[in-house]
């Protein structure tokens, strides 16, 4: 599992597919090939709004760090 610390997209409207590149901390690379236009949406937004986010290459599996539950700041 290695920590993604840049991406890149690109989508090809007239088939419908894309892929996403990734860029590894330890200066590796990772490429991810969503099955849809959703897919790669949840993707990208895992990838905009999460941090850190790890990529294992072997079974391509895109993965949060721990995070608490809920969303929004806690009250004291």
């Amino acid at each position: 599992m290695k920590e993604v610390t840049h991406y890149s997209t690109s989508w090809r409207t007239e088939d419908n597919s894309g892929t996403i590149q990734l860029a590894l901390a330890d200066g590796s690379g990772g490429t991810l090939e969503p099955n849809s236009p959703q897919e790669a949406m949840l993707l990208l937004d895992i990838l905009r709004n999460e941090k850190p986010v790890y990529f294992c290459s072997e079974n391509l599996l895109l993965m949060t760090g721990v995070e608490s539950v809920g969303e929004g700041e806690e009250n004291d």
